[in-house]
């Protein structure tokens, strides 16, 4: 039951990275992205801030082993994110 909050947090980042792809599919294809795109960073940030939340949280019960998992996890997160960012900056470039 401990580990079970950072398995919902990984499974909602997948959502989000789900989310993001399809954004940029139908980028890819001169679609709206809107809807996608906007549930997706919603998704992304509530995520990623119950994730520094839980890892606060477990630093100062001396859990630090979960503390360890969630920053890991957190910063795989953020990496996501930049990939993500990256990946949307250059099509909209090819795009212009």
């Amino acid at each position: 039951s401990r580990i079970w909050p950072i398995f919902g947090a990984s499974n909602q980042l997948v959502a989000a990275l789900a989310l993001f792809v399809a954004s940029l599919w139908f980028l890819m294809r001169n679609k709206p992205t809107a809807y996608t795109l906007v549930l997706a960073i919603f998704m992304f940030l509530t995520t990623t801030a119950a994730l520094g939340i839980q890892c606060m949280t477990y630093v100062r019960s001396g859990q630090y082993f979960l503390a360890g998992l969630s920053a890991v996890l957190l910063v795989l997160s953020l990496v996501m994110a930049g990939e993500v960012y990256q990946a949307f900056r250059n099509k909209r470039g090819k795009n212009r």
